[in-house]
């Protein structure tokens, strides 16, 4: 895949104009003169073994679920916030979805709340945030699912709540959501990658072994990204 990552000029010109285009300029920020870093958000350790090499990389992991990931990376933004730094924020983990093999890299085109619809479609009753990573072209022959649905409940498609939304071409996971409620708060570019760890039938029992063949998928992803970021 050629990777025609520079939109006009310079990857730093294109970060800013992600920013700018997708959630604004944070205020009192010099867009110029800031450091451009990644912020690599992980809920689970076990999801990744990436050790960043370039101090403009940098990993938290949130722990599972809406609640903690929104809570981790509002205090870490908080505790960053006089060092002049303009974040990209990167979720990626694993995901369930009937509609991939496990061990897919699918770029969730945008990002809803899982949780609050009873009958209506959720579409309606929640905000939706847009996966910042479609601007890049090196993400556009990637596999690509409708959206992505954060939800504190695991999901499988014998539940009544996969059968309200089987029609549309789904990922599901717990935090995604959250963290794209932070980034756009704090006028920050959010992108996601999701990489499959089991397709919603009860059929996975042993995570561990499931996660050591992910992980290499996972750190790839990350290196990946990183490089079209900064490099």
């Amino acid at each position: 895949m050629k990777n025609s990552f520079l939109l006009r000029g310079t990857k730093e010109l294109t970060i800013l104009l992600l920013g700018l285009t997708l959630f604004g300029c944070s205020k009192g920020t010099d867009m110029h003169t800031a450091k451009t870093k990644v912020l690599v958000v992980i809920a689970h350790e076990g999801e990744s073994d990436y050790i960043p090499t370039d101090d403009r990389i940098e990993v938290i992991y949130t722990g599972i679920g809406k609640l903690n990931a929104a809570l981790k990376v509002s205090d870490y933004l908080k505790a960053q916030k006089d060092h002049n730094i303009n974040y990209v924020i990167l979720n990626i983990g694993t995901c369930g979805s009937p509609n991939y093999p496990v061990g897919s890299v699918v770029i969730p085109k945008k990002i809803y709340q899982g949780d609050t619809f009873i009958e209506e479609d959720f579409k309606d009753q929640t905000t939706s945030y847009t996966n910042a990573i479609l601007s890049l072209n090196f993400y556009k022959d990637a596999l690509q699912s409708d959206f992505v649905l954060s939800s504190d409940q695991f999901i499988n498609t014998s539940s009544s709540f996969y059968q309200k939304v089987k029609d549309y071409n789904c990922l599901f996971e717990m935090e995604a959501y959250a963290i794209a409620s932070v980034a756009s708060g704090n006028k920050l570019p959010f992108c996601c990658i999701k990489i499959v760890s089991d397709n919603c039938d009860g059929t996975q029992k042993d995570w561990e072994n499931v996660l050591s063949k992910i992980r290499p998928e996972v750190d790839k992803a990350i290196s990946n990204f990183c490089k079209e970021i900064l490099y």
